[in-house]
């Protein structure tokens, strides 16, 4: 299965932080990007109730062209298909 490689444009802007627990590079094997950001979104998903000011924002920033890059990654294999990896080999 391909890996696409997903990082944030701005991981300091504020909805990173309110609406995911992950606010950097992560890697997610999966069979397109809309897949990947996907699996990452519901990974790193924070609960509306904690989220504040940011609570009207359904949508995850992974989930976003403007928030989140999501390319392939053709030098990573050895990502599982039902995972989603960090930088540091740590699993979400």
């Amino acid at each position: 299965m391909p890996t696409y490689r997903l990082n944030p444009i701005n991981p300091d802007d504020p909805v990173w932080r309110a609406l995911s627990s992950v606010q950097q590079v992560v890697w997610a094997a999966a069979e397109s990007t809309d897949d990947a950001r996907k699996r990452v979104a519901d990974k790193t998903r924070i609960t509306a109730k904690s989220v504040g000011r940011f609570a009207r924002i359904q949508q995850s920033p992974w989930l976003s062209d403007s928030l989140a890059t999501c390319v392939l990654d053709t030098a990573r294999f050895d990502v599982p298909s039902a995972v989603v990896v960090k930088a540091d080999g740590r699993v979400v």
